[in-house]
C-alpha cells in the first residue's frame, strides 16, 4: 500500500469526526429519526399540499425526519383556517398522526383531542388496566416503551405473512408462493442530541417455484440470499444514529434514499434496492432542502460472497427549493465510482460533481437531474423529472448511442370533480438505451444487481395510472393499471437493455434505436384493499391480472406469451 493510499484511508477514518466537530455545535438542539419512505404519512402530506392546506412539502427528497413531518402537523394545528379545510376523514387522520408523532409534539398535545385505539382502551381503560404493566402499549403506539432519563426507547415486533396464488395459462399447475418475515424495530433517543433506529427482518420464502440450490447469492431488490432448492432465506437490517436540530440532521448508518417527485419509481434514487451504508447530511427550511449523501455500495458478480468483490461508492447531493408557493424545483447530481472507497473531491457537499469527475480523470459514472412540481391548478399537481447520464447536444433527438437520458411526467388530482377522499394519479416514464450503464461495469448504477434508479433499467418505458378511494380511515381501495415495454439484449445483439453491459459501437455501430432487441410488454391491472384493524396491523388483499407478450428472436423463434391471474393476501404488524 503506497503513501497516498495510507493518507486517504486515514483521512476517511477521521473525516466524519472532523465534520461532526465542526457542524455539531449548531445541531445539538433536538432529537429525531427518519420516517421510512414507504410510510403512508407521505401520501397524506402529498394530498394536503395538493389541496393547498399546507405549504411546500418537498416530498421529492425522502425520507424526512420525524421532526420535519411534525412541523406540518403543528402548522395545521396552529392555523384554524387551514384546519377547517380538512374534511372529516382528513381530520381523523390528523388526530391519528398526533399519536404517531407525540414525541415531537409533546409541548402542545395537552390541548389536543387524542385518538384512543380500541386496543389501548381495552388495555388501559378497562378492568384489564390493573394487571397490565405500564410499559406495555402505554403511549397508544408502541408495544413496549422504556423511559429512563436520558434514554427513551420503543420496541415493536415485525410480523409479516404473505400468501400468493396464481393461475397461468402456460402452466398446468397453480403457482403458489408463501413468505414469512419476522423481526423487530427498536428506536428512540439518547438525551437531547441523538436519535437511533434498528430494524431487523428475517424472511423465508417457499412454494411451487424452482429456487436455486446455491448457498449464497442475491435477488432483485435484495442483498444476501441463501437458497437450497426448496426455499430461500434472506435478511435485511436498517440501522443508524442521527444528530439533529430544527434545521440540520446528520445520519450515519444503513438506510436508503428516494429522490424525485414520482411515486411509482424515481429516475435518480429509488428505494427499491436494498439499503446501504451511508453518511447523510440534510439541511432544510420552509423553502429549501439540501441533502448530501456519501455511501458505500455492493456490486454483485460471480463468487461475490467468496472473495470476488470490488470497492464501490456513491456520492450525491440534491437541492429542492420553492421559489413560489405554486412551484417546487429540484436539482441533483450523483456519482458512482469504484476502485477506492474515498475521494476527497466527492466528499465536499458543495462541489460541482461533474467538474470533480473530470478533474479526477473522467473515469466515473456521473448523472445529473432536474425535476419540478407545478401546483397552481386547484386540487391538482403536475410534476416531471429529467435525468442526464450522458448526451451529445448536436445529436439530441437522434438514435445516437451516447444520448443516455430518461424523463418522467406525471399528475396527481385530489378530490376530482369534488368527490371527497378520491384521488387519481398518472405517470409516464421513458428511459433511453444504455442509461445508467458505464464503460466500466463496476461503475454501473446498481446496488448488488438492482438499479438505483428506475426499476425497469434502460431501454424501457412505462405508463402507470392509479385510482384510490378511502371511505374510512382504516380502509383504502385502489385500482391500478400499468403497461410497460422493454427492449432486452440478446446473445447476438447489444441494444442497451442491460444496465451491466456498456455500449460497444465497434461491434454494434453508434445507433441505438429505442426498444430494439427482444421486446417484452407487460400489462398489469390490479385491485387492492388495505385495512388497518388495529393500529399498525395491516391486512392487504390484492387481485392482479398480468399479460406478458414477448416478440420472437433468433435465439427464441417462438413467441412467449402468458396470462396470469394472481391473488395475494398479506398480513403485517408494524411493517
Amino acid at each position: 500500500m503506497n503513501n497516498e493510499t495510507n493518507v486517504k484511508n486515514i483521512f476517511m477514518k477521521y473525516y466524519f469526526i472532523i465534520f461532526f466537530a465542526i457542524i455539531g455545535p449548531y445541531c445539538l438542539n433536538g432529537q429525531t429519526i427518519y420516517v421510512q419512505s414507504d410510510h403512508w404519512v407521505y401520501d397524506y402530506l402529498d394530498r394536503l399540499e395538493t389541496l393547498k392546506i399546507i405549504p411546500a412539502v418537498h416530498n421529492g427528497t425522502l425520507p424526512m425526519t420525524r421532526s420535519k413531518i411534525a412541523g406540518y402537523l403543528r402548522f395545521i394545528s396552529k392555523s384554524p383556517n387551514q384546519f377547517e379545510k380538512l374534511n372529516n376523514l382528513d381530520q381523523e387522520q390528523f388526530y391519528y398522526l398526533l399519536i404517531e408523532f407525540q414525541d415531537e409534539l409533546e409541548d402542545f398535545l395537552e390541548n389536543q383531542t387524542m385518538y384512543d385505539s380500541c386496543f389501548f382502551k381495552w388495555l388501559h381503560k378497562s378492568k384489564m388496566d390493573p394487571i397490565i404493566p405500564d410499559f406495555i402499549y402505554k403511549n397508544n403506539r408502541n408495544l413496549f416503551s422504556f423511559i429512563n432519563d436520558p434514554l427513551i426507547a420503543y420496541w415493536d415486533p415485525i410480523f409479516f405473512r404473505s400468501r400468493l396464488f396464481a393461475d397461468t395459462d402456460t402452466s398446468q399447475a397453480r403457482e403458489y408462493v408463501f413468505q414469512d418475515t419476522n423481526g423487530f424495530r427498536l428506536w428512540g433517543f439518547l438525551g437531547r442530541y441523538v436519535g437511533f433506529m434498528v430494524d431487523v427482518r428475517d424472511t423465508r420464502e417457499w412454494g411451487s417455484r424452482q429456487y436455486p440450490n446455491q448457498k449464497n447469492y442475491t435477488e432483485k431488490g435484495l442483498g444476501f440470499v441463501q437458497g437450497n432448492g426448496d426455499f430461500i432465506y434472506h435478511d435485511e437490517t436498517r440501522a443508524y444514529s442521527v444528530v439533529s436540530s430544527n434545521h440540520f440532521s446528520i445520519l450515519f448508518g444503513k438506510d436508503d434514499n428516494r429522490w424525485g417527485p414520482g411515486t411509482q419509481s424515481q429516475l435518480a434514487l429509488s428505494d427499491r434496492a436494498t439499503t446501504y451504508d451511508q453518511f447523510r447530511l440534510k439541511f432544510h427550511t420552509s423553502r429549501i432542502t439540501f441533502t448530501h449523501v456519501y455511501a458505500w455500495l455492493q456490486h454483485y458478480q460471480p463468487d461475490f460472497f467468496y472473495g470476488n468483490y470490488a470497492q464501490k461508492a456513491l456520492t450525491a447531493h440534491r437541492l429542492e427549493f420553492t421559489p413560489w408557493s405554486w412551484l417546487d424545483m429540484g436539482i441533483h447530481e450523483v456519482i458512482v465510482f469504484s476502485g477506492r472507497m474515498f475521494e476527497a473531491g466527492y466528499a465536499n457537499p458543495f462541489m460541482f460533481y461533474r467538474s470533480a469527475e473530470h478533474y479526477l480523470g473522467d473515469r466515473d459514472n456521473a448523472l445529473i437531474g432536474f425535476d419540478f412540481e407545478f401546483k397552481a391548478v386547484a386540487r391538482s399537481k403536475f410534476y416531471g423529472e429529467v435525468l442526464f447520464d450522458d448526451f451529445k447536444a448536436s445529436k439530441l433527438g437522434s438514435d445516437y448511442y451516447g444520448n443516455k437520458y430518461a424523463w418522467m411526467m406525471g399528475c396527481f388530482i385530489a378530490d376530482p370533480f369534488r368527490l371527497s377522499n378520491f384521488e387519481m394519479r398518472a405517470e409516464y416514464s421513458y428511459i433511453r438505451p444504455y442509461t445508467y450503464s458505464h464503460e466500466n461495469p463496476l461503475n454501473s448504477y446498481v446496488q448488488y444487481n438492482t438499479p438505483l434508479g428506475h426499476y425497469l433499467g434502460p431501454n424501457a418505458k412505462e405508463l402507470f395510472v392509479e385510482f384510490a378511494f378511502q371511505p374510512k380511515r382504516w380502509l383504502g381501495l385502489l385500482t391500478r393499471i400499468k403497461q410497460s415495454s422493454k427492449g432486452e439484449n440478446t446473445d447476438l445483439l447489444n441494444v442497451g437493455g442491460n444496465i451491466l453491459v456498456p455500449a460497444n459501437p465497434v461491434d454494434y455501430g453508434d445507433s441505438a434505436p429505442f426498444l430494439e432487441g427482444a421486446l417484452s410488454k407487460v400489462l398489469n391491472i390490479g385491485f387492492e384493499t388495505r385495512m388497518e384493524f388495529l393500529r399498525n396491523m395491516w391486512v392487504n388483499l390484492s387481485l392482479d391480472y398480468f399479460c406478458l407478450d414477448r416478440e420472437a428472436t433468433l435465439e427464441n423463434p417462438e413467441l412467449v406469451n402468458s396470462k396470469t391471474f394472481q391473488a395475494n393476501f398479506m398480513l403485517s404488524i408494524n411493517y
